[in-house]
């Protein structure tokens, strides 16, 4: 609600104008009465957060009120926070993961179950080297070939499948979308076959396993992946370091020590 008299312009705001003295604003005469005062203006003083004045000269010696007017402020917003900042564009593509089609990654989409609570036999145990050990695991009753394998497929290609070089992972190649970042950790001095022990394996082992996974699995992990036969490393190339902490990840998390709860 600006007030005009001779040639000074006093602005009321109702919420915070955030100017300071000399900044440019346009006003515009929101009557649609082409009133000389319409145009772009300096701010000359600032009489409070709610109030600031412009000097209006050449529109006239009049004294008018005006009770609308838009006001734009023709001045950057103030930025409080530096720092570098990296922006991908990305999509989610997961298609179905529920029910018995062979498009089904999961069996059960999340947070679709009927009820929070889930009954098995406490003492149940998966057949094979895991019962034979003594392992008792009651959500395996619900395990079969074929989604073992669904689940293992769905977590590889969120894992492997993107062409992204930069350590960035593309779930299902599919429109960019964006799983995860692993850049941080593709250096020469990390997946080197010295350091994949100690750098990544170990690493990954407290971040993905809290520090559960056995010394067997991590000695098999390093292994593999310290083959060139398996993961060629030469000068390295990004690709090469990639497909080396790639490899890890997907070892880890498609594990039966990573599966089962302890």
């Amino acid at each position: 609600s600006p007030n005009l008299d001779h040639s000074v312009v006093n602005v009321y705001s109702p919420v915070p104008h955030g100017l300071a003295a000399g900044d440019q604003v346009y006003i515009a005469d929101n009557a649609g009465t082409s009133l000389p005062i319409t145009g772009k203006y300096p701010v000359a003083t600032v009489v409070d957060p709610y109030r600031f004045t412009v000097n209006a000269s050449g529109t006239g010696n009049s004294t008018l009120a005006i009770s609308s007017v838009t006001i734009f402020p023709l001045i950057a917003p103030t930025l409080d926070r530096t720092g570098t900042l990296d922006f991908y564009n990305s999509t989610w593509q997961l298609n179905r993961t529920d029910g018995e089609s062979t498009t089904a990654s999961l069996s059960q989409s999340p947070m679709e179950s009927q009820t929070v609570f889930n009954f098995y036999d406490p003492d149940y145990a998966y057949p094979g080297s895991l019962a034979l050990n003594g392992i008792t695991t009651p959500e395996f009753q619900l395990t079969s070939d074929t989604n073992t394998m669904l689940l293992t497929n769905f977590l590889e290609q969120g894992i492997l499948q993107s062409g992204l070089s930069d350590g960035r992972t593309s779930f299902r190649s599919g429109g960019g979308a964006i799983v995860m970042d692993m850049s941080s950790l593709m250096t020469a001095a990390n997946t080197s076959n010295a350091n994949l022990g100690p750098n990544i394996i170990d690493k990954l082992n407290k971040e993905l396993m809290g520090g559960t996974m056995s010394q067997g699995m991590r000695d098999a992990i390093n292994a593999y992946v310290a083959n060139t036969a398996n993961f060629p490393y030469t000068t390295p190339t990004n690709t090469q370091m990639r497909d080396r902490l790639r490899a890890i990840v997907h070892l880890i998390v498609t594990s039966t020590e990573f599966a089962i709860q302890r």
